[in-house]
């Protein structure tokens, strides 16, 4: 039985299988991993390519335009996460980790 859980989000352009092998390593087998993919979207700033991303990226100048909807509605999609996961592995609210990496990160903190 698990008695706790990581959620970590990757960065732009990466999936969550890439990180959870290393984390499963890592990390003792009593924690419950989850590493989900970011929907994949055109990204403004790689030509409006398709790519797994948690939200649309305009630029990284300081004052580039920021996706607040994007980032809103990953934000969601993370809130339920937690509580549907820790909900099915029967995990409390409590023992839940969130973590990420570059724009995964963002995402966590926020």
């Amino acid at each position: 039985m698990k008695k706790g859980m990581l959620i970590f989000l990757h960065g732009l352009g990466d999936v969550g299988a890439s990180w959870e092998q290393e984390l499963k390593l890592i990390f003792p087998k009593t924690l419950k991993i989850i590493c989900p993919n970011a929907p994949k979207m055109p990204v403004s700033i790689n030509n409006n390519e398709k790519m797994p991303a948690w939200n649309n990226v305009y630029g990284f100048e300081k004052n580039a335009t920021i996706d607040k909807d994007g980032i809103m509605k990953s934000s969601q999609m993370l809130n339920e996460l937690i509580v549907n996961k820790s909900t099915a592995y029967e995990i409390p609210l409590e023992n839940v980790l969130i973590g990420g990496f570059s724009q995964g990160g963002n995402i966590a903190l926020h």
